[in-house]
């Protein structure tokens, strides 16, 4: 044998029974390179979810208590502005048993731990019942805080001492604008049926839809005077907070899988660059 001859042989000896003659893998050698990296295939996937299952399992855990509100999108809106005012804060602060005024950084935190959403079932825009929630590593105090807030949410709501009077005059004031408008309502209907000309009754009928359009809002006045007089009551609370049993953060579970597909995902992905640049490098 030549030393030409030998030095091919040797070559084709080296060379991977996967790599393909024209550098592209088929199926066949997917399959291949899996079997050769089986260990390492399953072994970092398995350490990873492991690892983040014990490290899920030391971090802090924090419990979520929801209660459920009837309210409308303006009603949950509104909720939403007077628990994060001070003064409610500082309610609540009190109400869970802290002395003296609440400093900002206690505000912020009650603040930031508590959310109103949307409850299940319920479509974004036309939601007629919200979930207000609160988060704490302490499940009680998570029940507790979100007791206080709807008590002082409802407590902030009420009417000042001198509404009823203010709301008094509002009425009157609306009323005489209700009986002013329908007067002219009349006038302006006995003049149409009273001429003959078609443009004018066109122009009259314009007035009159105007002045029916005040009264509308005339009448949504009337009924937004009457809920501030009435203020908030306990009935639009559906359901009292809870007293949570399982933790909402960290999911144990669904961080390990999600850990565990994501480092299966990237060992595979460094097998076929490994595989890659191997088959170029034989090439």
């Amino acid at each position: 044998m030549t030393a030409d001859a030998l030095d091919a042989a040797n070559t084709s000896g080296a060379q991977p029974s996967w790599v393909p003659s024209n550098g592209a893998l088929s199926l066949r050698d997917l399959v291949d390179i899996v079997g050769r990296n089986l260990k390492l295939l399953l072994i970092v996937p398995a350490l990873a979810g492991l690892g983040s299952f014990a490290v899920t399992s030391v971090m802090p855990k924090w419990y979520t208590s929801v209660a459920y509100l009837t309210l409308d999108e303006g009603g949950a809106r509104s909720a939403d502005a007077i628990m994060h005012a001070p003064s409610v804060l500082d309610a609540v602060s009190r109400a869970i048993g802290d002395t003296g005024q609440a400093s900002d950084a206690r505000r912020e935190a009650l603040d930031r731990n508590r959310r109103i959403v949307v409850a299940p079932g319920n479509v974004q825009g036309t939601a007629k019942l919200f979930r207000l929630e609160y988060s704490d590593p302490d499940p009680r105090l998570a029940q507790k805080i979100n007791e206080a807030f709807i008590s002082a949410w409802i407590e902030a709501a009420q009417p000042p001492p001198d509404g009823p009077s203010k709301v008094d005059a509002d009425l009157n004031r609306i009323q005489s604008r209700l009986t002013s408008l329908s007067h002219l309502v009349d006038v302006l209907l006995g003049r149409a049926q009273a001429t003959v000309d078609a443009n004018r009754k066109d122009e009259i009928a314009v007035k009159a839809r105007d002045l029916l359009l005040a009264n509308h809002v005339d009448f949504a006045d009337i009924i937004a005077v009457h809920r501030a007089m009435e203020g908030i009551s306990r009935t639009v609370v559906f359901s009292a907070p809870s007293l949570p049993l399982e933790p909402s953060w960290p999911k144990k579970t669904i961080v390990s899988v999600l850990t565990t597909l994501a480092a299966g995902l990237i060992t595979m992905i460094f097998v076929l660059l490994r595989a890659s640049r191997r088959t170029s490098t034989t090439l």
